[in-house]
């Protein structure tokens, strides 16, 4: 097998990227697009020792699980993986590789997991976008994401998974970059202003808001920016916070470390449940809100919290989870080491007069061997960690702790089964709950509960 030769091949399965799995002379090709049990046509593209990668050039046989994708940028944006299956499909494919993660990573049958919880919407549910900032050689001015594979940005006018106001925005600020003239940075040379554009719309309250990163620690220019925004933009669209935030690092991080507020507020505001929310520029906050509180829900639920326990919610961002779990615990503890997530969460507890959450910042190693110290000890403990799971040392410190449940919250099955593997020594993992989060991609978040032998 060679680079540029065509093979024939059966689909059998699908990665946890998204790519369809098949096999030739003994060796799993990924192909991206591809469904279980199609009959390609591949031309290879790569080719390692274990695996190779290929692309359609035709087709023997189609699923009829495949669909046409919504999106015109489908084939070339590398931001969803999924347009071309049904959402049916989408579902079921989804909760099976949650299942075989857990068999083949854990060891635990894949029959405690359930049947994953659809998205109410499969369009317009993405509540942020960030759009890098571009202009080619003849000063053609991109927003979009990026091409798959590369920086090259392609310019996209509307998003189909982005909620409207989110495009609107986008439609704005292109015109406004235009009229004003103001300089786009190049990733090659490091010089001009304009990196990115971030956006945030608020389903339940309808707030917006819009942050320009740029390369410079002032902003020349942002009042003439922000006014030609705002006179392309629909009245009807309510921005409540226009910000920027510096940047001057060579690096594919997005944000820097400063924001400064150019007009309105600090922050807007989502309610989710009984909660008000507070989301400025920088903050995390969940991508789906109606997903979310789906989410929280289930969390909650596993906690199996009677009003008299004592939980630790490590990693715990904004502190949206703590809060939802105030209501039914004794008291609450998140611990978070970004300092600004934890002003954040420290300023939504006062917004909803939530008085038995405590935030704290440190690294959730040094933060549980304090509480330790301290005397405090969890019933629950909840694990919210980054897409690369737990480290060693983290999941000793939450044995140490010996609580009586564990309800580990996922946005990799991968590391969610690895994880659970070292965990089921001591715990029960008794049932898992996927989510999807993210229609049409191949992110799949879940929900674990663990009690403890």
């Amino acid at each position: 097998m060679q680079p540029g030769q065509i093979i024939d091949i059966k689909i059998d399965t699908i990665a946890a990227g998204g790519e369809g799995i098949g096999t030739s002379d003994g060796l799993k090709v990924f192909v991206e697009n591809s469904l279980p049990g199609e009959e390609l046509k591949v031309k290879l593209a790569e080719i390692k020792k274990n695996y190779a990668r290929g692309t359609i050039v035709g087709f023997k046989s189609k699923s009829n699980e495949r669909v046409e994708p919504a999106c015109r940028y489908f084939e070339a944006c590398g931001a969803c993986q999924l347009q071309h299956i049904s959402y049916a499909a989408q579902l079921k494919y989804k909760t099976q590789i949650v299942r075989d993660a857990l068999t083949k990573i854990a060891g635990i049958s894949g029959k405690i997991v359930k049947d994953i919880v659809g998205s109410g919407d499969q369009w317009g549910y993405r509540n942020k976008m960030q759009y890098p900032i571009r202009a080619s050689r003849d000063k053609q001015i991109s927003l979009g994401y990026y091409k798959k594979g590369t920086h090259a940005v392609i310019d996209i006018d509307s998003c189909p998974v982005l909620h409207p106001v989110l495009n609107s925005i986008t439609a704005a600020v292109r015109i406004a970059i235009r009229r004003t003239g103001l300089s786009i940075f190049d990733e090659d040379t490091g010089r001009g202003l304009l990196r990115h554009l971030l956006a945030r719309t608020a389903f339940n309250t309808g707030q917006s808001s819009i942050a320009f990163v740029i390369n410079d620690r002032s902003f020349p220019g942002s009042n003439k920016l922000v006014k030609e925004t705002l006179a392309s933009l629909d009245n009807s669209i309510r921005i409540k916070n226009i910000s920027y935030n510096s940047n001057l690092r060579r690096t594919n991080v997005i944000l820097g470390d400063t924001t400064r507020t150019i007009l309105g507020t600090d922050y807007i505001l989502e309610t989710i449940g009984d909660l008000n929310f507070a989301i400025s520029p920088e903050s995390f906050f969940q991508i789906n809100p109606a997903q979310a509180e789906q989410l929280f829900n289930k969390t909650a639920e596993f906690c199996r919290l009677q009003g008299g326990e004592t939980v630790f919610d490590l990693y715990c961002g904004t502190g949206s989870i703590a809060l939802w779990l105030s209501k039914k615990a004794k008291i609450v503890f998140g611990v978070e080491e970004v300092k600004g997530a934890v002003s954040d969460a420290r300023h939504n507890a006062d917004l909803n007069g939530i008085k038995n959450v405590r935030f704290r910042s440190g690294t959730v190693e040094s933060e549980l061997k304090r509480l330790s110290v301290e005397g405090v000890s969890a019933d629950v403990i909840v694990l919210d960690p980054p897409r690369s799971g737990c480290s060693a040392s983290v999941i000793n410190s939450v044995i140490s702790h010996d609580p009586k449940r564990i309800v580990y919250v996922s946005c990799d099955p991968a590391t969610l089964s690895r994880d659970l593997k070292i965990l089921s020594d001591r715990y029960n993992v008794e049932e898992i709950q996927p989510f999807d989060m993210f229609p049409q991609t191949a992110h799949i978040e879940c929900v674990a509960a663990l009690s403890k032998k």
